[in-house]
C-alpha cells in the first residue's frame, strides 16, 4: 500500500487523535470547574476555532457537498430550519433525560456529572456551546458519516460514531460517558433524516447551554 493510500485510509482516525482523543486524559477534577473559569473557556475557544477550519478544509479536499439551510434568500428554508432545531432540541432534552432517569433507576448510574457555574459568564457559555456544537457535529456527525456511509448501515456507524463520542468524555464518569452516546446516537440519525450541520451543530450547542444554565440557576 502506497503511503498516500495509507493516510487516506487512517485520516478519520488520525484526525480523531489528534483533534479529540486527548480529552480521555482530561483531569475530572478541572474538568468540573471549567465553566467557572473564564480563562479556560477562552482558551478552548482559541484551541476549537483552527481545528474546526481543519476539518472544514477536509471537507473542502474532498469535496463534499453539505445542504446548506441558511442559503440567502431562502426564507421559508431558514424557518423551517428554526422549527426543525427548537423540535430536536426539546426532543434531544426529553430523549436524555428520559434515559438517565432509566439508567438511575436501574442503578446504572448514581449521579450525573455536576459543573461548577456563575451568572455572570452566561454569554461565554453560550460562545462555548456554539463552538463545541460545530466543532463536533462537523467531525462527529458529518464528517465521519460522510466518510463511511458507503461502507457501512446507518445502525453501525450510528453506534460506532456514539461510541468514539462518548470515549472522550470519560473524565464526567459513568453518566457522562452514558449520556454522550445516547445523545449521540439522536444527533447521528438527525444528520442522516435532515443532513445539514447548522440543525444538528445549534441543537447540540442549544441542548448544553440549557443544561449550563439549569446548573447555573440551581445554585
Amino acid at each position: 500500500m502506497k503511503i498516500k493510500d495509507y493516510l487516506y485510509n487512517s485520516e478519520p482516525f488520525l484526525l480523531y487523535l489528534v483533534l479529540f482523543f486527548p480529552a480521555v486524559f482530561t483531569n475530572s477534577t478541572a474538568m468540573a470547574y471549567f465553566f467557572a473559569s473564564d480563562t479556560m473557556m477562552i482558551n478552548y475557544i482559541i484551541i476549537s476555532i483552527p481545528q474546526i477550519l481543519i476539518i472544514l478544509y477536509f471537507f473542502h479536499l474532498k469535496k463534499w457537498n453539505l445542504k446548506d439551510n441558511f442559503a440567502p434568500g431562502l426564507t421559508s428554508r431558514i424557518l423551517k430550519t428554526i422549527i426543525l432545531i427548537i423540535i430536536y432540541t426539546f426532543l434531544l432534552i426529553i430523549f436524555v433525560n428520559s434515559a438517565a432517569l432509566i439508567l438511575r433507576i436501574m442503578g446504572v448510574i448514581q449521579n450525573v456529572p455536576s459543573i461548577a457555574s456563575t451568572k455572570q459568564f452566561i454569554p461565554l457559555y453560550l460562545l462555548v456551546s456554539v463552538v463545541t456544537g460545530y466543532r463536533e457535529e462537523l467531525f462527529f456527525r458529518a464528517y465521519l458519516i460522510n466518510y463511511f456511509e458507503k461502507s457501512a448501515s446507518k445502525t453501525v456507524l450510528a453506534i460506532s460514531i456514539s461510541a468514539m463520542f462518548a470515549l472522550c468524555h470519560v473524565s464526567q464518569g459513568v453518566a457522562g460517558i452514558l449520556i454522550s452516546f445516547i445523545s449521540s446516537i439522536f444527533l447521528c440519525f438527525i444528520f442522516f433524516r435532515d443532513r445539514s450541520i447548522h440543525i444538528n451543530a445549534i441543537s447540540h450547542a442549544l441542548y448544553n447551554f440549557i443544561v449550563i444554565l439549569a446548573s447555573v440557576f440551581a445554585t
